[in-house]
């Protein structure tokens, strides 16, 4: 290998590694789960698939707990500081604010993207094993787990160490495509793994326009916690015109908040060059 390419490959290598440890954790969690439940009451698949449906947003935000552990070591162990090296600086009340509603524009947008396209159909087993999660823990124990927990960590690793990492060889356009993909591919679903990949685009220059990861966090916590929500609440499918004419005022206002910042950003910037 070129001298040249070995920093790229490094890079590249260590988020496959980011990657592979969000996805050990939440398999070996599932397994360890299921070996839990059949040692301590019983092996029939009908008991052991109800336990799973019913624990699974506990045990993939204790997973998700466990591979933020590692990536805190792993942080640690190369000297930096895991809060730094995440940019977790502070926004305004406004900024928090349009994240949230960012969010929740967000889920009704695809949810009613969803129902359009009849994926929903296509994707049966799927949209149901998400609903579980939602609905089986609780409306409070889904939002800690779910709905701030899960996206919190997911942040962290993706937008905050992938990209950072990446950022110090990659032009931003090469992060936010790759850091993306990445994000779509540990879903290990099409349909998820598709509006996971599309949303990364967008969480990953809410990040770099803000220059705080809590912009991100809070998008995604947005997002989650409608779902939730909306799961909770609503007793009766609600028709798609009805979500798209509510979702898109939502993903409007906020797209353009942080539009704003990144002319801030720009400007600021060209007001340096200048001084300099």
């Amino acid at each position: 290998m070129p001298r040249d390419a070995k920093p790229y490959a490094k890079d590249l290598g260590y988020v496959l590694l980011i990657a592979s440890i969000y996805l050990a954790t939440q398999i070996i969690g599932g397994v360890a789960a299921g070996i839990y439940f059949g040692a301590a009451h019983s092996a029939d698949p009908a008991a052991l698939d109800a336990f799973l449906s019913q624990s699974l947003a506990f045990i993939t935000a204790a997973s998700a707990a466990v591979a933020l552990s590692i990536y805190w070591i792993m942080v640690r162990v190369q000297g930096e500081s895991l809060w730094e090296l995440c940019q977790f600086e502070p926004v305004s009340a406004v900024s928090g604010g349009a994240a949230l509603l960012l969010g929740a524009g967000l889920c009704l947008l695809l949810t009613s993207l969803i129902d359009l396209l009849q994926l929903h159909q296509m994707f049966a087993q799927h949209m149901e094993m998400i609903k579980q999660m939602a609905l089986q823990p609780g409306l409070l124990a889904s939002l800690l787990t779910m709905g701030i927990a899960i996206p919190t960590v997911e942040e962290v690793a993706f937008r905050g160490i992938v990209m950072n990492r990446m950022s110090r060889n990659f032009s931003a356009a090469v992060v936010i495509l790759v850091q993306s993909a990445v994000f779509g591919a540990v879903h290990l679903n099409i349909l998820q793994g598709s509006y996971a990949f599309f949303g990364g685009i967008l969480l990953g220059l809410c990040y770099l326009w803000s220059g705080s990861l809590w912009t991100p966090i809070l998008i995604h916590v947005g997002l989650n916690a409608t779902s939730i929500f909306r799961v909770h609440l609503l007793a009766e499918p609600v028709s798609p015109a009805i979500m798209l004419t509510i979702a898109l005022p939502l993903t409007l206002a906020g797209m353009h908040h942080f539009c704003k910042l990144r002319q801030a950003q720009n400007a600021e910037g060209q007001k340096k060059q200048l001084a300099d």
